[in-house]
């Protein structure tokens, strides 16, 4: 609840919640949606490039996770990678010019090694650390980077999906 000069109540601040499912590709032979498959090498690589917009403007007070990966080593050799993800404010101000913040880590960098030939799926979840993002519309980007030349594939599953939980902003 907001306060006004001469203790009069301005207003309760209800929170918000916009949920949003991250992978939005084909569903696959097994009866599973991924996002796009991207081939990591020794560059990093975005596995998942994606604006989360509510359709209003939020203060966050948290982000909640369930994010679902799955690598596929592609050679005959055990392969290693190390993935993290990011995110930043991003909108388009009054005079149509899109703002953007620097990029913030939403989690640690991880370092995965996979069989041959072999498929490893994990889940990075929870809460995650609002830090500077303050204000909802998010970009949200999943980087990977394998130790040898176009060795994985990455994908994200639909079961994916980001919480924003914050107060709408008036006239925002």
């Amino acid at each position: 609840m907001r306060i006004k000069p001469g203790e009069v109540r301005a207003g309760v601040d209800i929170f918000q919640t916009h949920t949003f499912h991250l992978a939005d590709g084909l569903v696959a032979t097994d009866g599973i949606q991924h996002s796009a498959i991207a081939t990591v090498g020794t560059t990093a690589v975005e596995i998942l490039n994606k604006l989360i917009d509510p359709g209003v403007s939020m203060n966050l007070k948290e982000i909640q996770s369930h994010f679902i990966y799955k690598f596929t080593e592609l050679k005959d050799a055990v392969g290693s990678l190390i993935f993290h993800l990011k995110a930043r404010e991003e909108y388009v101000n009054s005079e149509g010019t899109i703002v953007t913040s620097n990029y913030c880590a939403l989690s640690a960098t991880y370092a995965l090694g996979v069989g041959s030939l072999a498929t490893v799926e994990g889940t990075l979840g929870g809460y995650l650390n609002v830090g500077s993002i303050g204000h909802a519309p998010v970009r949200i980007v999943f980087t990977a980077q394998a130790k040898v030349a176009d060795s994985m594939a990455c994908s994200v599953k639909n079961a994916s999906y980001l919480k924003l939980v914050g107060i709408v902003v008036p006239g925002a």
